[in-house]
């Protein structure tokens, strides 16, 4: 069987999306097996180590004349020959003959052949006035769920609990929603201590949160837990807090500094 594996455009920065992305090669290339790989990448590499595989980008796919596109741009002001991403899986599917298509990230296509779908959470309907998963983001995962989801051959998701409300939220049929627990890439297994930790820290204990600055990651609730600590129980505990900006940091940063923690955060 020929399987193949839709990796997104990604970069170090998008934080999770790439950890997850690089164990998942990571673990296919682990694989014992007679079935053949098939990397689809819908942009660049991201950095992500993707030798001994087949791979085919999504760019190589599209045949459409260069000449009349950019000419549909220029005079129409649209490109009206561009293909869709469905288009393109698709068109791997036929070009590369596979048999099945697995999405990695939470976005799948109708594509008229067998594929799996991969779900990480259902946060835009736990909580969904966060800015991040609302407005077009909430439509986009709900036709998602809603949709894509069932009409795939298998369901991939990492926890118990995501199966349960897979199930309850989307009605989806039980035995085609597939336990695949969320492991970590392998270089985090050898990571040393964070450099540059403040002196103080060193004594004195830290907690360290690992996460893109986004307002779900709730990283005031961790602030208001310290100034618990300290004015009830009298640990002065700090926090060492890494993440790319998603527009969230200064927000933060001056939520611990009006609470008297900022020489702790």
């Amino acid at each position: 069987m020929r399987i193949g594996f839709v990796i997104p455009r990604l970069h170090p920065n998008t934080g999770g999306a790439h950890s997850y992305t690089e164990s998942f090669i990571e673990v296919l290339k682990g694989v014992k097996t007679n079935d053949e790989f098939v990397l689809l990448l819908e942009g660049s590499d991201g950095g992500l180590d993707i030798g001994g595989f087949e791979a085919i980008s999504f760019s190589e796919l599209d045949d459409s004349s260069r000449l009349i596109r950019g000419l549909s741009r220029r005079i129409l002001r649209r490109d009206f020959f561009a293909k869709t991403r469905a288009d393109l899986v698709s068109l791997a599917v036929k070009k590369l003959g596979l048999h099945l298509t697995w999405f990695t990230h939470p976005r799948g296509e109708f594509i008229g052949s067998p594929y799996v779908c991969t779900v990480w959470d259902l946060q835009h309907r736990h909580q969904p006035m966060f800015p991040e998963v609302s407005g077009n983001a909430w439509r986009a995962r709900e036709e998602f769920c809603s949709l894509q989801l069932r009409a795939a051959t298998q369901i991939v998701v990492g926890t118990a609990v995501g199966k349960e409300e897979l199930v309850r939220y989307y009605n989806v049929n039980p035995s085609n929603v597939s336990l695949l627990p969320f492991w970590p890439p392998k270089k985090t297994l050898t990571a040393t201590r964070p450099n540059g930790l403040p002196s103080v820290a060193e004594i004195q204990g830290y907690v360290f949160y690992p996460a893109q600055f986004w307002p779900h990651k709730n990283h005031v609730g961790l602030i208001e837990s310290l100034r618990i600590l300290q004015n009830r129980h009298g640990v002065g505990l700090h926090a060492v807090l890494v993440g790319s900006d998603k527009g969230n940091v200064e927000y933060v940063r001056q939520y611990a500094i009006d609470r008297g923690l900022g020489g702790q955060v």
